[in-house]
């Protein structure tokens, strides 16, 4: 499982009222076990997961942990519900004042950060697939997907197709509202004691057929990583063009908005966002092998 990405970079901030190209980026930290250029994660397969076999259950149950039982929470969950929800919020305070010059496609969910929106032509929606690009706020570099809030999530687990209307919060929220954190806006039903049965019913255990089973869910499916084009110091004046896509790298668009901001890459980041790649210029471009 891949980690999150944590919103502590170094950042230097730069007033809004300026529409200078943005300041050179820090030199990104490298490390000599990383490969020299890494292309985009591949997209999970969403195909219905197979049957796992009942002596492999039992042996991945022999790894982990013991869990609690219905109803109670991990002790050790209860920190990190707290930690996670901070920097959430920490995350949403400090986006509207790192970059202003955020762009966003009208036909699809593309995002660009620099100056001047790139001209590669990846929409999807547009029978020229070039974006049509207008300004956006820097809270849309955010896709964070909704969730069904769960009031109890021992006796009813499941939200049916008639019951649809029930609140929604981030997946972040209440991932962390259901490891123990509290919230006013969202009240959750807590439990001092086992659960085994509710109204006659024994839990854990469903008389109706079960729903198509889905495939588990990953840290990119909580925080869409949300990748963007990699906008180098030199390629801040001028916008980048559909020939010269393959000597531009990607990068998530959280990062992005932090490295333009003045904070050094990410380790993890830096060979698939290329920055030590120099593009040829426009009329080289025939020139290159």
């Amino acid at each position: 499982m891949r980690r999150l990405i944590s919103p502590r970079f170094n950042l230097h901030f730069r007033s809004k009222s300026t529409l200078k190209p943005p300041p050179p980026p820090q030199e990104p930290i490298k490390d000599d076990d990383d490969p020299p250029y890494k292309d985009l994660p591949l997209q999970p397969h969403r195909r219905k997961p197979f049957k796992t076999p009942l002596p492999l259950l039992i042996r991945r149950h022999r790894r982990h942990p013991p869990s609690t039982d219905n109803g109670l929470l991990h002790p050790h969950l209860l920190p990190l519900s707290h930690s996670l929800y901070s920097s959430y919020l920490s995350l949403l305070r400090s986006l509207p004042s790192l970059h202003p010059l955020l762009h966003r496609c009208l036909l699809c969910s593309s995002l660009h950060v620099g100056l001047h929106p790139h001209l590669i032509r990846t929409c999807p929606s547009s029978p020229s697939a070039l974006h049509r690009w207008s300004p956006a706020e820097p809270i849309h570099a955010l896709r964070l997907p909704d969730s069904y809030h769960l009031f109890d999530r021992a006796s009813h687990p499941r939200v049916t197709h008639t019951a649809r209307a029930h609140p929604r919060a981030p997946a972040v929220v209440e991932l962390c509202v259901q490891a123990g954190l509290d919230l006013e806006e969202y009240p959750t039903r807590r439990r001092t004691r086992p659960v085994y049965s509710v109204g006659g019913r024994t839990v854990d255990f469903e008389g109706e057929p079960e729903p198509q089973p889905k495939p588990e869910a990953t840290v990119d499916d909580v925080v869409p990583p949300n990748y963007v084009w990699h906008v180098r110091a030199e390629d801040a004046r001028r916008p980048m063009v559909h020939e010269l896509r393959r000597y531009y790298g990607m990068a998530p668009a959280v990062v992005e908005l932090c490295v333009q901001a003045g904070a050094a890459a990410p380790r993890e980041f830096v060979s698939m966002m290329r920055a030590d790649v120099v593009a040829p210029e426009s009329d080289e471009f025939d020139l290159v092998a």
